[in-house]
């Protein structure tokens, strides 16, 4: 089985923004465009087809992820730095 990681990063200042202001739209966008890509690269997704001497590629349009969102850093010397990352990773 192949599996994908895909990884979401945002510009710092988004991050520490979110961290003074604690504003969930600055979240929400993040989360929804996220999303709409994940729904894009869904919308392509393919199987191959081997069956009966077959040999051709099926679009399913059809993907399993999760989904994880990180908040801050690894720290460094203990200190954790605000910036986001959305992690999404699936069975290919």
């Amino acid at each position: 089985m192949v599996g994908y990681d895909f990884n979401f990063h945002c510009p710092k200042s988004v991050s520490v923004a979110y961290e003074f202001t604690q504003d969930e739209r600055i979240l929400d966008a993040f989360k929804m465009s996220v999303n709409q890509t994940m729904q894009e690269i869904e919308s392509e997704i393919k199987t191959r087809v081997r069956k009966n001497g077959a040999d051709e590629n099926r679009t399913t349009g059809n993907m399993v992820w999760a989904e994880f969102v990180h908040f801050i850093a690894r720290p460094v010397n203990g200190v954790p730095d605000p910036h986001w990352r959305h992690s999404r990773q699936f069975p290919g």
